[in-house]
Protein backbone atom coordinates (compact mmCIF):
# COMPACT_ATOMS: atom_id res chain seq x y z
CA UNK A 1 0.00 0.00 0.00
CA UNK A 2 2.86 2.68 0.89
CA UNK A 3 4.48 1.54 -2.63
CA UNK A 4 1.30 2.83 -4.41
CA UNK A 5 0.54 6.06 -2.70
CA UNK A 6 4.01 6.66 -3.13
CA UNK A 7 4.22 6.01 -6.46
CA UNK A 8 0.43 7.82 -6.85
CA UNK A 9 2.30 11.04 -5.22
CA UNK A 10 5.55 10.68 -7.72
CA UNK A 11 3.44 10.97 -10.84
CA UNK A 12 0.94 13.68 -9.04
CA UNK A 13 4.72 16.11 -8.19
CA UNK A 14 5.57 15.13 -11.53
CA UNK A 15 2.29 16.47 -13.41
CA UNK A 16 1.91 19.20 -11.10
CA UNK A 17 5.92 20.44 -11.43
CA UNK A 18 5.34 19.86 -15.53
CA UNK A 19 2.56 22.18 -15.64
CA UNK A 20 3.24 25.22 -14.43
CA UNK A 21 3.31 28.07 -16.76
CA UNK A 22 7.20 29.80 -16.89
CA UNK A 23 7.95 33.39 -16.90
CA UNK A 24 5.11 35.31 -18.92
CA UNK A 25 6.85 38.00 -21.17
CA UNK A 26 4.86 40.31 -23.04
CA UNK A 27 5.24 40.97 -27.18
CA UNK A 28 6.72 44.56 -27.24
CA UNK A 29 3.95 47.02 -29.50
CA UNK A 30 5.73 47.65 -32.80
CA UNK A 31 2.77 49.56 -34.56
CA UNK A 32 -0.22 52.67 -33.17
CA UNK A 33 -2.56 53.64 -34.75
CA UNK A 34 -2.31 57.21 -36.16
CA UNK A 35 -5.62 58.01 -37.14
CA UNK A 36 -8.73 56.92 -37.62
CA UNK A 37 -12.16 57.04 -38.59
CA UNK A 38 -15.31 54.31 -38.96
CA UNK A 39 -13.84 52.72 -41.51
CA UNK A 40 -10.57 53.69 -42.46
CA UNK A 41 -7.34 53.90 -40.50
CA UNK A 42 -4.06 55.15 -40.56
CA UNK A 43 -1.72 52.74 -38.75
CA UNK A 44 2.24 53.29 -38.17
CA UNK A 45 4.81 50.27 -38.23
CA UNK A 46 7.97 50.78 -36.42
CA UNK A 47 8.69 46.84 -36.76
CA UNK A 48 11.87 47.44 -39.23
CA UNK A 49 13.49 50.42 -37.81
CA UNK A 50 11.72 52.98 -39.54
CA UNK A 51 8.05 54.37 -39.53
CA UNK A 52 5.96 53.04 -42.20
CA UNK A 53 2.47 53.86 -42.65
CA UNK A 54 -0.19 51.92 -43.62
CA UNK A 55 -4.19 52.58 -44.69
CA UNK A 56 -6.75 50.35 -43.81
CA UNK A 57 -10.00 50.04 -45.41
CA UNK A 58 -13.13 47.80 -43.65
CA UNK A 59 -16.02 46.80 -45.10
CA UNK A 60 -19.14 48.80 -44.08
CA UNK A 61 -20.46 45.30 -42.95
CA UNK A 62 -19.82 44.18 -39.45
CA UNK A 63 -20.04 40.63 -40.60
CA UNK A 64 -16.87 41.11 -43.04
CA UNK A 65 -13.53 40.05 -41.97
CA UNK A 66 -11.07 41.33 -44.91
CA UNK A 67 -9.34 44.35 -44.56
CA UNK A 68 -7.59 45.92 -46.91
CA UNK A 69 -4.34 47.16 -46.83
CA UNK A 70 -2.66 50.01 -48.83
CA UNK A 71 1.07 50.48 -47.87
CA UNK A 72 1.88 54.63 -48.17
CA UNK A 73 5.74 54.55 -46.89
CA UNK A 74 7.74 56.51 -44.68
CA UNK A 75 6.44 60.10 -43.90
CA UNK A 76 6.73 62.32 -46.55
CA UNK A 77 5.71 59.56 -48.76
CA UNK A 78 2.39 59.24 -46.66
CA UNK A 79 1.45 63.08 -47.21
CA UNK A 80 2.03 62.67 -50.58
CA UNK A 81 -0.26 59.60 -51.26
CA UNK A 82 -2.82 61.03 -49.04
CA UNK A 83 -2.77 64.30 -50.79
CA UNK A 84 -2.64 62.28 -54.36
CA UNK A 85 -5.83 60.50 -52.66
CA UNK A 86 -7.52 63.17 -52.30
CA UNK A 87 -7.32 64.76 -56.10
CA UNK A 88 -8.97 61.33 -57.23
CA UNK A 89 -12.42 62.47 -55.83
CA UNK A 90 -12.22 65.24 -59.05
CA UNK A 91 -12.28 62.41 -61.55
CA UNK A 92 -15.14 60.27 -62.81
CA UNK A 93 -14.49 56.56 -63.55
CA UNK A 94 -12.70 53.67 -62.52
CA UNK A 95 -8.72 54.27 -61.34
CA UNK A 96 -6.06 51.27 -60.52
CA UNK A 97 -3.85 52.24 -57.70
CA UNK A 98 -1.84 50.10 -55.01
CA UNK A 99 -2.49 47.16 -57.58
CA UNK A 100 -6.29 47.99 -56.47
CA UNK A 101 -9.57 49.24 -58.49
CA UNK A 102 -11.13 52.33 -57.25
CA UNK A 103 -14.15 53.87 -58.34
CA UNK A 104 -13.92 57.35 -58.08
CA UNK A 105 -16.79 59.83 -56.98
CA UNK A 106 -17.44 63.20 -55.21
CA UNK A 107 -17.30 61.85 -52.05
CA UNK A 108 -15.94 58.61 -51.59
CA UNK A 109 -13.44 56.06 -53.30
CA UNK A 110 -15.16 53.03 -53.66
CA UNK A 111 -12.92 49.49 -53.95
CA UNK A 112 -14.14 47.57 -56.61
CA UNK A 113 -14.97 43.85 -55.73
CA UNK A 114 -12.10 41.60 -57.14
CA UNK A 115 -9.69 39.07 -55.60
CA UNK A 116 -10.59 38.31 -51.80
CA UNK A 117 -13.51 40.78 -52.05
CA UNK A 118 -15.58 39.19 -54.10
CA UNK A 119 -17.19 37.16 -51.27
CA UNK A 120 -17.83 39.86 -49.06
CA UNK A 121 -20.98 41.68 -48.53
CA UNK A 122 -20.63 45.47 -47.80
CA UNK A 123 -18.86 48.42 -49.88
CA UNK A 124 -15.14 49.27 -48.91
CA UNK A 125 -14.91 52.77 -49.60
CA UNK A 126 -12.22 55.49 -48.04
CA UNK A 127 -15.00 58.64 -47.77
CA UNK A 128 -13.45 62.05 -48.50
CA UNK A 129 -14.40 63.44 -44.78
CA UNK A 130 -11.84 60.54 -43.71
CA UNK A 131 -8.95 61.07 -45.86
CA UNK A 132 -9.29 65.29 -44.70
CA UNK A 133 -8.81 64.05 -41.19
CA UNK A 134 -5.92 61.65 -42.06
CA UNK A 135 -4.45 64.57 -43.91
CA UNK A 136 -4.37 66.64 -40.85
CA UNK A 137 -3.28 64.09 -38.12
CA UNK A 138 -0.41 63.42 -40.82
CA UNK A 139 0.52 67.34 -40.93
CA UNK A 140 0.63 67.62 -37.20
Amino acid sequence: MKKIVLLLSLCLLTIVAMAQIGAVKPKEKTWKITSYSEHVGLYEDWKTGESVYSLNVKSDDNHDKVKVTLSLGNHEEAVESVKNLLALYDMQGDVDIFGKTFVCGKKELLLKKEGNLKSTYGKYCIEKSALQKIQADLNK
